[in-house]
């Protein structure tokens, strides 16, 4: 390949120092580009990996937190609720409301129990037992006695009775 003389030709010379200028000119713009925008993406990925590394942190105390919770909780459970249950109402023939009635009337006696630890409630089982099944419960000039079938002690204290006696008062 023939090479010409850059001093008899200088357009030559013009294209050529053109292709090498533009060449400069092109990668400088490409470089400015590029590193302002890798620039750009560096810092948000630091800011991104700073909001990861908090979110991170809280994650693991909040986590810490409900396991010391939790231990607190299993060392002083406690009695939220009590739920009474009839299993033979439809023996007797009562009403709903008779029912509901019935069951207000053993829930009296067992209120003072709601907030009572766990542990508490499993020591005066028998106690509470007895004393539920030991009264007579008046409704509609009826006498009522009923008769533990279970009895559930966690956070929601469930007895189930049956009635075993109907004795009318008139």
């Amino acid at each position: 390949m023939y090479i010409p003389n850059y001093r008899k030709h200088r357009g030559w010379l013009r294209f050529f120092s053109g292709i090498l200028i533009g060449t400069l000119i092109g990668w400088g713009f490409f470089l400015a580009e590029y590193g302002e925008r890798y620039d750009h993406l560096y810092n948000e990925m630091g800011k991104q990996s700073i909001i990861i590394n908090e979110l991170r942190a809280k994650n693991d105390q909040l986590i810490n937190d409900i396991t010391l919770h939790n231990e607190e909780n299993l060392k002083n459970l406690i009695v939220q609720s009590v739920t009474v249950n009839l299993t033979n109402s439809d023996k007797y023939h009562l009403s709903q409301l008779n029912v509901y009635e019935l069951k207000q009337q053993i829930l009296k006696e067992l209120r003072h129990l709601q907030g009572t630890n766990i542990e508490t409630i499993a020591s005066i089982k028998e106690v509470i037992l007895s004393a539920v099944e030991n009264k007579t419960y008046t409704l509609n000039n009826n006498e009522y006695r009923v008769k533990t079938i279970s009895f559930f002690a966690m956070t929601e204290m469930e007895l189930n009775v049956e009635i075993i006696e109907e004795k009318s008062i008139r």
